[in-house]
């Protein structure tokens, strides 16, 4: 049996900063300029500083040297790929030749081995250390909020610091993990074969467990539809433009009682997250919502894919009660018509697909039963309805 794990839409996006290599020297405040915070971010043109007490001063610190394609994050404190994904946005011919060959090619075949399957290449960490939480509290801050930033560097410890740098350091520099375009799946087999201590420091890594599966849960626990167009995707929460709300996408039911998956009051928008990760909303009611996610741009484009809860997948859904709990999870195919300038975002942005799934309760998934602990961190199955 396939192994069942994954990665969360949080660290699937903490795996995609794009980091790069540089020299340790160190850079003091310029005079006449304000004091740093302690653990903030800056960027020196290409270079990534941090703010360190030394000696009972605050000084800036290099961290990390951008390459010449890459653009220092002061926010992540890392070096972002410039538009690493537009070639495949811009050809959909090459999509056509290469984006589903591979998917058909490598997704089921090749993927087992990459990841480790049936042997895993280390034992997974599925406790919130301290590292991972400072991911969780920089995956709540916007797109380029600085002080949000700063916040989660100030209010976690040292080693959590220490430890979050390691990972980056130890994936790009020492694993070379992004080297050559790499898919979800290649970069993930190549951070367990390579940093396995640093990827368990921080819990990016989730094991398998699945149990018994809960048969107060119908399964299947509901269909799903799907007929998504857009011509605008959000980059902010602060973005109050309506030209993004359209009609709801996915259209059937859940739950054991054949609850719709819209009302009367239904919308549907499309929001880039952290400029790594697209999220398709559609909101059901004042409570709950269904959620698709593309774990990176590179699987928002043009082709035909899978959705599943799996590392190789094109993309994932969820049916959740806004933080609380999650009333389903899908499996299924999606067909992506048009992905044009999604990661510049705002009009002029146009993002098209369909789909068909079947909806389980991550308390009784197909055949693997209860899967909620194998994410992380662990989901929290809504009670029947």
């Amino acid at each position: 049996m396939k192994k069942f794990w994954m990665i969360t839409m949080l660290l699937i996006a903490a795996l995609f900063f794009v980091s790069c290599g540089g020299g340790d020297e160190e850079g003091d405040n310029k005079e006449g300029e304000n004091t740093c915070t302690e653990n903030a971010f800056r960027c020196n043109d290409k270079i990534v500083q941090t703010c360190k007490n030394v000696d009972g001063e605050l000084v800036w610190k290099n961290v990390k040297q951008c390459n010449a394609d890459e653009t220092c994050n002061q926010t992540t404190g890392n070096c972002d790929k410039n538009e690493p994904e537009q070639p495949t946005d811009t050809g959909d011919t090459t999509e056509a030749d290469t984006g589903d060959t591979t998917e058909a090619d490598t997704g089921d075949t090749q993927d087992n081995p990459d990841t480790g399957d049936t042997t895993p290449k280390c034992e997974h960490n599925n406790q919130q250390t301290e590292c991972y939480q400072l991911f969780m509290c920089l995956n709540d801050c916007a797109q380029g909020d600085q002080d949000c930033a700063n916040t989660c560097f100030q209010n976690n410890t040292e080693q959590a610091y220490n430890d979050y740098l390691a990972f980056f350091e130890c994936r790009d520099n020492k694993g070379h993990c992004l080297d050559g375009n790499p898919s979800n799946n290649e970069i993930l087999a190549c951070i367990e074969a390579n940093c396995c201590d640093e990827a368990n420091a921080c819990s990016l890594l989730a094991g398998g467990s699945t149990e018994e599966a809960d048969e107060s849960y119908n399964s299947p626990y509901g269909t799903a539809e799907l007929n998504f167009s857009t011509n605008y995707v959000y980059t902010s929460t602060s973005d109050q433009n309506q030209t993004g709300f359209v009609a709801p996408y996915a259209t059937g039911t859940f739950g054991n009682n054949g609850t719709p998956l819209s009302s009367a009051d239904s919308y549907a928008f499309a929001m880039l997250v952290q400029g790594q990760q697209l999220q398709v909303i559609q909101q059901i009611d004042s409570e709950n919502a269904v959620l698709i996610i593309f774990p990176s741009l590179s699987n928002a484009t043009v082709g035909s894919g899978k959705i599943a809860p799996e590392n190789d997948a094109k993309a994932w859904i969820f049916v959740s009660q806004g933080n609380t709990c999650d009333h389903a999870i899908g499996s299924g195919t999606i067909n992506v018509t048009a992905a044009e300038n999604i990661s510049a975002g705002g009009e002029g942005s146009e993002l098209s697909f369909t789909g068909s799934v079947t909806l389980y309760s991550p308390k009784n998934y197909m055949e693997y039963g209860d899967v909620t602990n194998a994410f992380n961190p662990a989901l929290t199955a809504c009670d029947p309805m």
